[in-house]
């Protein structure tokens, strides 16, 4: 008996130190596009971070950004036009991944030359009858593992601004 009771213990403890699998955007939700984005030549993909267009120097690795994937990258650029997309299906995933500290004198007296955060993604397979050249939206943002959550609808249409925005049911 004592040993199911620390398993309990156990258990409910581990829950409290990872994040939920779980996205309040389901399948057949939709992304509407408000505005064209263009995406370059020789490029598959177009970000936005606090609603405008930003290249990988620009981005603030801990807050929401998201970025449109084409099926393909081409030698023109791409246009993704103002339309409906259908959300079809959302993943979430995370990744450990390590900052450097070397710009951080006192951190990098620590025993390990970098700290560790966490990239929370949330990937929507995206389909449209107009755009099938556009077929995934990711949105992402840095934590540090003890304060970690995936983004919230509210979150992502803020990253995307006036460009898009996912209508909740």
């Amino acid at each position: 008996m004592k040993n199911i009771f620390m398993l309990f213990i156990l258990c409910g403890l581990a829950a409290c130190n990872y994040p939920q699998s779980y996205s309040e955007i389901k399948p057949g939700t939709k992304l509407v596009i408000h505005q064209t984005l263009t995406i370059n030549a020789g490029s598959a993909r177009v970000m936005l971070q606090h609603g405008k267009i930003i290249s990988l120097r620009q981005l603030e690795a801990y807050q929401p950004r998201c970025w449109f994937i084409a099926q393909q990258v081409k030698s023109s650029s791409q246009k993704i036009i103002p339309g409906v997309f259908s959300i079809k299906r959302v993943r979430q995933h995370d990744e450990i991944v390590q900052v450097p500290v070397s710009g951080y004198p006192l951190a990098s007296m620590l025993s390990s030359a970098s700290l560790t955060a966490v990239d929370y993604a949330t990937e929507f397979d995206l389909e449209s009858t107009q755009q099938s050249g556009i077929n995934r939206l990711i949105c992402s943002h840095w934590e540090d593992p003890d304060d970690a959550n995936h983004l919230t609808a509210k979150q992502i249409n803020a990253a995307l601004g006036d460009y898009a925005s996912i209508e909740m049911n």
